[in-house]
């Protein structure tokens, strides 16, 4: 199994520039359990990762790396959220957006980034 840094580290991988994804966003991953945090942003069109938080962000998602691992195998984010799994801070919209851009292939097993 891989490890929660390794998938994040996938999202630019990804990252699909045909679906348009013109928006620019910055979702920080808050792993509280490992005391780790990544900032995605894409801007103008290109996707980086960055190995720390951001204070400014439009979304930031404060889970543990277990609770982040089953939303990647499948644990819809919508009943993580709701299970109280994953705490949305800020526009949870952001975090939508960004798996609309995502291109994962159907055979990786990955259902989430």
């Amino acid at each position: 199994m891989s490890s929660v840094k390794e998938f994040i580290n996938k999202i630019p991988e990804y990252f699909d520039e045909e679906k348009g994804c013109e928006s620019d966003l910055t979702i920080v991953y808050d792993i509280h359990d490992m005391g780790e945090k990544y900032t995605i942003r894409i801007k103008n069109g290109a996707c980086t990762v960055e190995p720390e938080g951001s204070d400014d962000y439009d979304v930031k998602l404060r889970m543990t790396s277990d609770n982040y691992l089953k939303t990647v195998y499948g644990v819809a984010s919508e009943l993580a959220y709701w299970m109280g799994t994953i705490r949305f801070i800020g526009k949870r919209l952001a975090y939508e957006e960004l798996q609309y851009c995502l291109n994962i292939p159907a055979d990786s097993g990955i259902m989430n980034l």
